[in-house]
């Protein structure tokens, strides 16, 4: 079957989802250094207003009980944690792929910005466990693992039926590869070269291309790509989906080589992701109003 993406409409539709801000980028760069400073990420979100209005709010919103209104700054990072922060630079920049419906994955407005903050958390719980991963990237790594569904979603309205059918017949393994056959790409390609344009480390760009895929990843990056893999699977076993794709992927059969994969560990860090998630979640701010801040 011939490819529905050419590589010039491809191209086209990541020139149209907006680069990272600066302070995004910034905040990355810092986050990803293992000898930055909670003073590093003030300096940079101090200087943009929008940015620190929506961490003091979500911080008055999200996990201040004791009825004062929070408005330090420093303080509200501390109470959100800078992973948080940095999360909300990024919805805040990129509504075109999280605050979208994905009609092309049958799935609404929202359903993917959970799936990531849940794989986001999962990812960084599951580096902590493991050794030489930095916990802080493979958060990044969790948050950003399906930006590239909002590439390719308007490419497959109206075909998703003919996915779903052709995976359940056995004619191909899971979504993404069904994405290829009729496509020409999967969305995991997809947002490995949207991260490129976004001029994003390597290592979050190979995170991303191979979240389903582990085991092609290169070597010096698997063991992040299994974090990331493993908190994909996480997230959609504990029902946070981008719609039709659903569970049709399966856990990789080397997990257990990069991941420490024990049931009654993983039990008890899939309740701690829960207790953290529902804390964030409960006031996440709607959609509208992230619109207002980009």
């Amino acid at each position: 079957m011939d490819s529905v993406i050419s590589r010039e409409q491809l191209e086209q539709r990541i020139r149209s989802i907006p680069l990272l801000s600066p302070v995004a980028q910034q905040l990355l760069t810092v986050i990803s250094d293992r000898n930055h400073r909670l003073s590093d990420v003030i300096r940079i979100v101090e200087y943009d207003p929008h940015l620190t209005m929506a961490i003091l709010r979500f911080s008055n919103a999200a996990v201040n009980t004791s009825g004062r209104e929070i408005t330090s700054l420093h303080r509200a990072i501390v109470r959100l944690g800078e992973m948080m922060v940095f999360g909300i630079a990024i919805k805040a920049c990129t509504v075109e792929i999280f605050n979208r419906p994905l009609c092309g994955f049958n799935s609404t407005a929202g359903e993917i910005w959970a799936h990531s903050v849940f794989a986001a958390l999962a990812a960084r719980a599951v580096a902590v466990r493991s050794s030489g991963l930095q916990p802080s990237l493979a958060f990044t790594a969790g948050l950003l693992h399906d930006a590239g569904k909002a590439l390719v979603s308007p490419f497959l309205e109206g075909r998703v039926d003919e996915l779903l059918e052709g995976q359940e017949s056995g004619r191909w393994e899971d979504f993404a590869e069904a994405e290829s056959a009729v496509l020409g790409v999967n969305h995991a390609e997809a947002g490995a070269q949207l991260a490129r344009h976004w001029n994003l480390p390597t290592a979050l760009c190979e995170s991303i291309r191979h979240h389903h895929r582990p085991s092609k990843a290169p070597a010096e990056y698997r063991g992040l790509v299994y974090a990331v893999h493993v908190a994909d699977i996480l997230a959609m076993m504990e029902g946070f989906v981008t719609g039709a794709d659903g569970m049709s992927y399966r856990l990789d059969e080397d997990c257990s080589r990069y991941v420490e994969m024990d049931r009654s560990g993983l039990d008890r860090l899939v309740l701690t992701i829960h207790d953290e998630f529902s804390r964030i979640r409960s006031s996440m701010l709607d959609q509208e109003e992230m619109a207002e801040l980009c």
